[in-house]
């Protein structure tokens, strides 16, 4: 679906893709979270991105986009590409028109306008002189903020102890010869981000925080540094599809069906409590009050939030609910899963 992003994917360096360009390609990827989840068509984008760990396409695209044209600023082939374009350009300033010069074109003046690729360059690079200050001035403070809490603990101060002033000077140095991006090397999951994959990441955490905010779910209410792939992992297609609708609270409970006019269906739980919601079934309703234990003592927690917010808690509120039978839907996969098979076999092979 993103094949050649990298070129059809470079914006003017605003940073986002323009709607028209990925209206199609959002519905594709928003369909296959949507199956890849479980989760109901009433769910937010937002929520299944972040669930996901997927950045929305118009993000991730023009990061592509930018990355590409960094990385390509050396090439030999982008070299020769940039000396052609200045040769044509001082070959049309050095046009003389000829004669009358009624419908010909004005000769060109100044230097030569950017090409759309050399506009996302220098926009990708701006971003990272960005970012790079930000991350030194950051640490920098957070360094000199530790060693004069250390210097005030042992009774001296930065500049009467001259000796710890040139550790602290020496620390400083250090960490910044550390914290230098390393070239070569393997890719993976634990590498230091980039300055592009920050500033693109700060543009999903911007959108996502204005979705969330008033939500009362746990995937809004988590911090956006929670890893949320953790959480899924080990968990079998329908036992995920449950996670989903626990951590976002579209599911089908009473209290939500209500919220969304479903006919028929008053928001109060069979149990006589007002709303069926999802605290209300994991912490208080009395109809699982025998379950109950199990949960709490195999998640290790007591609390809703911190529950589904740990890969422990949360895959066991998952499995938790679907032994339960609370939703219709998946109490088939619930049988299907504590059905004994061990007495069954493959189908014998055909003969030839």
């Amino acid at each position: 679906m993103l094949y050649g992003a990298q070129i059809w994917g470079i914006t003017d360096g605003s940073g986002t893709m323009p709607k028209s360009r990925v209206k199609a390609l959002k519905k594709v990827q928003n369909q296959s979270l949507r199956k890849v989840l479980g989760a109901y068509k009433r769910t937010p984008t937002a929520a299944l991105e972040r669930e996901a760990a997927v950045p929305p396409s118009n993000i991730y695209i023009p990061h592509l986009a930018s990355q590409r044209a960094v990385t390509t600023s050396g090439f030999p082939a982008t070299e020769a590409i940039c000396t052609a374009l200045n040769d044509v350009w001082t070959s049309l300033e050095r046009r003389r028109p000829a004669g009358r010069t009624r419908g010909r074109r004005p000769r060109p003046h100044g230097p030569r306008p950017s090409t759309i690729i050399e506009a996302a360059r220098q926009a990708a690079i701006r971003k990272t002189k960005q970012i790079e200050r930000v991350q030194e001035k950051a640490r920098n403070a957070a360094i000199r903020k530790e060693f004069e809490a250390e210097i005030l603990t042992v009774g001296g101060t930065l500049g009467r102890n001259q000796d710890m002033r040139n550790r602290a000077e020496d620390r400083l140095q250090t960490d910044r010869q550390r914290n230098e991006p390393q070239t070569g090397g393997h890719r993976h999951k634990h590498k230091k981000k980039t300055p592009l994959e920050i500033w693109y990441d700060a543009l999903w955490r911007k959108r996502w925080k204005q979705q969330a905010e008033g939500g009362t779910a746990t995937t809004w209410q988590n911090p956006w540094t929670l890893q949320t792939v953790p959480l899924y992992e080990g968990l079998q297609k329908h036992e995920a599809t449950a996670l989903c609708l626990l951590r976002t609270e579209v599911i089908g409970l009473n209290a939500w069906l209500y919220s969304v006019n479903v006919p028929d269906i008053l928001p109060r739980c069979e149990c006589s409590w007002s709303t069926q919601s999802v605290l209300h079934v994991l912490c208080v309703c009395p109809l699982y009050s025998g379950q109950r234990g199990d949960l709490y003592s195999q998640a290790g927690s007591r609390d809703l939030t911190e529950i589904l917010s740990t890969p422990r808690g949360a895959q066991t509120a998952g499995r938790w609910l679907i032994r339960c039978g609370i939703l219709p839907h998946l109490r088939l996969a619930g049988q299907i899963q504590q059905e004994d098979t061990g007495d069954q076999a493959p189908f014998p092979e055909l003969d030839q």
